[in-house]
């Protein structure tokens, strides 16, 4: 199986079906190469395409035509459905000749009219020039009170892809052991999850709670993001590029804001959630993201 993984939801969801020595991923993340080249996971690493004007646009896609051609008879699997429209535009390019697989693993956004837009001219320009050049069904989503993205709705994703996903829990836990032996992490060990600061900032006295346990306390830096506080450098830190998915055993106490591992019904641990301890930057996000976790049975909230 082959999939293909901007961001580490994909690649993680990859690593529950297939063993890491059956696995290829094709991303252009750079975290994600390094961890595919530390652990021997084949790899096609190609360069992040910008894409900032029209014929850079045209050039990009034009790339993932020529990606897409390297394909033929495989297995794909990818799991997102906003954003990285270059990417989507690959998933329907390799369709044509491969069997392709989708399985959301990004939040439900709530779906825009576009028509309502107007006031931001610019953006509505952007969205018909590419739906115009990448004849995709490219739908609006509402990112926050003032931010909206581009992406393609999952139910029309699940008819034009394959949805059926078989996932074997045992395969989780081979990788997870081929991992885990290879970094020095107790296994009832403290993980705190950062995300970094863009969406909320993370007070010192998160740092005073994490250092009144009393047991080991690592920090996994996201991957993309400088950490919140620098005062969480006062802990051991988690090499960034190692999915903190594979480094979790049931013993483990896993703590966080928001990021997505908590929401993970494959991750048995005991998960608690800071979201009420953090300073949000805008309440809208915060009430989105507290329903989510308020409407699962598996993470604690600390008030």
């Amino acid at each position: 199986m082959i999939v293909y993984a901007p961001s580490y939801a994909g690649l993680v969801q990859a690593l529950k079906i297939k063993k890491i020595d059956e696995l290829k991923v094709v991303t252009s993340n750079v975290s994600i190469n390094l961890f595919c080249e530390k652990f021997n996971i084949k790899c096609h690493y190609f360069e992040r395409m910008i894409a900032n004007d029209r014929k850079q646009y045209k050039e990009s896609l034009a790339k993932m035509d020529l990606i897409a051609k390297d394909y033929s008879s495989e297995n794909f699997l990818f799991c997102f459905y906003s954003r990285d429209i270059l990417g989507l535009y690959l998933m329907y390019k390799l369709v044509e000749t491969n069997t392709v697989t989708f399985y959301n693993k990004d939040f439900i956004y709530e779906k825009s009219d576009w028509r309502k837009l107007f006031f931001n001219l610019k953006f509505i320009k952007d969205l018909i020039f590419l739906k115009s050049i990448t004849k995709l069904p490219i739908s609006v989503f509402k990112q926050n009170e003032s931010k909206v993205f581009f992406g393609i709705s999952p139910k029309k994703l699940e008819l034009k892809f394959n949805i059926n996903v078989n996932i074997e829990g045992e395969i989780l836990k081979i990788n997870q052991e081929k991992i885990f032996k290879n970094v020095n992490i107790n296994a009832d060990s403290i993980i705190f999850v950062d995300q970094g600061n863009s969406i909320f900032d993370v007070p010192d006295s998160i740092i005073a709670l994490l250092k009144s346990y009393d047991k080991r306390v690592f920090v996994k830096q996201h991957p993309n993001f400088n950490l919140s506080n620098s005062k969480l450098n006062e802990f051991e830190l988690i090499d960034k590029n190692i999915p903190i998915e594979l480094l979790i055993t049931d013993q483990t106490i896993l703590i966080g804001i928001t990021s997505t591992i908590l929401f993970d019904n494959d991750i048995n641990c005991e998960k608690v959630s800071l979201i009420n301890k953090v300073n949000w930057k805008e309440s809208y996000t915060k009430n989105k993201l507290l329903s989510l976790i308020k409407a699962t049975n598996s993470i604690k909230i600390l008030d």
